[in-house]
């Protein structure tokens, strides 16, 4: 993966919203999906002629939304020991 985790490869336009489009259509915040593509686990895309907004693709957000990911809280560190 590009390491800026932005693709290089454009997806559909169609395809693309902002990432507060996003956190809107999903009622979530946006710094969730910044959390999110900081991780590594939301390609962000640019669109020429748009300027420095970014984009994501909603399957993408729809998929790194419904990924679980574990937490470390007290069963972690039960089963670590």
């Amino acid at each position: 993966m590009n390491p800026s985790n932005e693709q290089t490869t454009a997806p559909d336009p169609e395809e693309l919203v902002t990432v507060l489009e996003a956190a809107q259509e999903l009622g979530m915040g946006e710094s969730t999906l910044w959390l999110l593509i900081k991780r590594h686990d939301l390609p962000r895309y640019r669109m020429p002629g748009r300027g420095k907004t970014t984009f994501v693709r909603r399957s993408d957000v729809e998929r790194a939304y419904r990924t679980p990911v574990p937490i470390a809280g007290r069963e972690a560190k039960k089963a670590a020991a």
